[in-house]
């Protein structure tokens, strides 16, 4: 007993070195991890607007800034080496990757960015104060449902306004994503490697700007829960009830022997999730659920999510057989009854694009490659991560074939959203939405380059390559991401601009802007009417020499508005230079030319924006 004991107390040091070894791969990682993250928001501090070009925000971030997340990735890789890595501190770099690359405009900006997220803002604002919702008005308030559920959380919060989480939403929004995408990729394999290096690629290339206050947004992460879901509880049984593809392939052994054919592995076969009758029922009327909210919310995500569900299911991956059925009964519903305003005036602008891939193609690329030198090599950057990203992908798709792995699902997840481009530009940003709907299961495929098999990697060479790969993917990502951030941000003095329209036009005022890029419609949305003179395109070609002030007198004293107000704002300016919206200095002359007529008065001024009506005729 004695001797049992001593031999029990007894530990090599050998054993004792080991452990001290792995306790410093987690260790150190974090405290450098946490040094980063404060000289990244110390550096933050000295970022300034001023010098800004057509390349976006990394015109104007020091070095420290950019350096910091490489040193936390770098941090990660390293705390990834343990064969037993420990979750909650690659969970904490994997949070302060997302705070650095994702809230950066948040600490550094003084008033939200995107004039599509003030826009939402107004809808939401609009339901919280008539309670109501019409059809009638546009679009938006024909698939309500995101909106609705921002006025009740601002109401259950006691907010008055949606405004104050526009700057955190995409810190919100991408920490909600990682816990149905670790889902999926625990659904698909046991190797923590792979499934924490795809998390962090999805990290590092989900560039295309989405995740703000915004249904798509939203709906995107209710996506992943649905599909998360159905990958971890409804797969195909592997074991005793072979599913149908592993099925076949064991009957025909004598075609596998002439045809050499491979022996594939499922994958889903490592994980597999217990479920009884009652938890699977909860489970997909939670599904139902959910697609319910997402049908209600937004035109382009059921469609998606609709896809994906039906080839699951045809293909033999998922056991929710009839979903694909009710999903579709809800989509039509939907479309046919409750958006039938929008449906009735739109649905030949909405098939009309059908086959049609060459308009995507233009509307989706070529058309964005007018404006400025540096905004035509942001547009082919994205484009250059997009074929990156996607040649990765295939790459490691490829090596898990050769190691006999058949990821069919995630192959069908990745292939999904690739049918859409064929039926509409979805006003030039279809490729976008494909290439984030597509991404978790691309990122699963890139990591695959490197950990292809449970057995392979395991030398710090492998985490050094991949290393290297994320040094490149986060340069593109800043790129990428804020290229347009010119435009994209908005001064104090421009939400002042257009506050004080709001306060002094009456109801039934007529707001006007030359690009629409500005911080507007955030309050009384369905009161007034809003004129965005590029998308005149007869008023800007008779005026793209000389503007008429006279044909703009025409327009604002229409007697249909109480009022009309014009607002121009720097912003406004970096659309129309980046991106060649408007004729070149058409904005330069328009001011002037407003400023030396008598018929016209400027009643709000600053240094970014100004505001003018009609002069008083007395």
């Amino acid at each position: 007993m004695l001797e049992r004991t001593v031999a029990r107390s007894y530990i090599s040091p050998r054993v004792v070195g080991a452990e001290s070894s792995l306790r410093l791969l987690t260790t150190v990682p974090v405290v450098t991890t946490l040094l980063a993250f404060v000289l990244w928001a110390v550096s933050l501090t000295t970022v300034s607007f001023a010098g800004m070009n057509d390349l976006g925000l990394i015109s104007v971030l020091p070095p420290v800034t950019l350096i910091a997340p490489l040193v936390v990735i770098a941090g990660f890789l390293v705390a990834l080496q343990d064969r037993s890595p420990s979750k909650m501190a690659l969970l904490f770099h994997l949070t302060i990757i997302i705070v650095m690359l994702y809230g950066i405009t948040s600490f550094i900006e003084d008033a939200p960015r995107f004039q599509s997220a003030w826009r939402h803002v107004g809808v939401t604002e609009s339901i919280a104060r008539t309670g109501q919702v019409d059809p009638t008005v546009d679009a938006y308030f024909n698939w309500p449902g995101f909106f609705v559920l921002g006025a009740f959380v601002a109401d259950i919060a006691g907010m008055n306004s949606v405004l104050s989480f526009l700057p955190w939403a995409p810190i919100v929004l991408n920490l909600l994503f990682l816990g149905p995408l670790f889902i999926i990729l625990n659904a698909t394999t046991r190797d923590e490697r792979l499934v924490w290096t795809g998390a962090l690629i999805f990290c590092i290339t989900n560039w295309v700007g989405q995740d703000y206050f915004s249904p798509q947004g939203f709906n995107f992460f209710l996506h992943l829960v649905i599909v998360a879901i159905l990958f971890r509880w409804f797969q195909t049984p592997v074991n005793g009830d072979v599913a149908p593809w592993l099925r076949w392939q064991r009957s025909h052994r004598t075609m596998r022997r002439l045809g050499n054919l491979p022996v594939w592995r499922s994958p889903s076969s490592e994980v597999r999730a217990p479920s009884t009758a009652s938890q699977r029922t909860g489970l997909i009327l939670i599904v139902i659920i959910l697609f319910g909210l997402v049908t209600m919310s937004h035109q382009l995500t059921p469609l998606f999510a609709l896809t994906t569900v039906t080839l699951l299911v045809i293909s033999g991956r998922c056991t929710a057989r009839l979903l694909p059925i009710l999903m579709l009964v809800m989509v039509l519903g939907w479309m046919g009854y409750m958006a039938e305003t929008y449906m009735r005036g739109h649905l030949a602008i909405l098939t009309g694009h059908v086959g049609q891939v060459s308009s995507t193609v233009n509307a989706n690329f070529a058309d964005r490659l007018g404006g400025s030198a540096e905004h035509t090599f942001v547009v082919r950057l994205r484009l250059a991560t997009t074929i990156l990203v996607w040649g990765l992908a295939f790459v490691g798709g490829i090596r898990r074939l050769r190691a006999h792995y058949l990821d069919m699902r995630l192959i069908l997840i990745a292939a999904a959203p690739f049918l859409y481009l064929i039926l509409q530009p979805y006003g030039g940003e279809m490729l976008m939405r494909v290439y984030l709907f597509a991404l978790p299961a691309m990122a699963f495929f890139a990591a695959a380059c490197f950990y292809p098999t449970s057995v392979s990697g395991r030398s710090w060479r492998t985490s050094l390559a991949v290393g290297l790969l994320c040094v490149g993917l986060l340069s593109l990502f800043v790129v990428a991401r804020y290229g347009n951030e010119r435009m994209d941000y908005f001064t104090p003095e421009e939400v002042g601009a257009v506050q004080h329209a709001y306060d002094v036009a009456e109801p039934g005022s007529l707001l006007i802007s030359p690009t629409g890029n500005l911080p507007w419609k955030f309050q009384d949305y369905e009161v007034h009417d809003y004129l965005v003179l590029a998308s005149n395109t007869d008023w800007i070609a008779q005026n793209a020499t000389e503007v008429s002030v006279a044909s703009l007198v025409q327009i604002m004293a229409n007697t249909k508005y109480a009022d009309s107000y014009l607002i121009v704002t720097r912003s406004q300016y970096a659309h129309a230079e980046m991106f060649g919206v408007l004729p070149q200095h058409f904005l330069e002359r328009l001011e002037q030319d407003l400023r030396e007529s008598s018929e016209f008065q400027v009643i709000y001024s600053s240094k970014d924006a100004r505001v003018y009506a009609l002069a008083d005729p007395t």
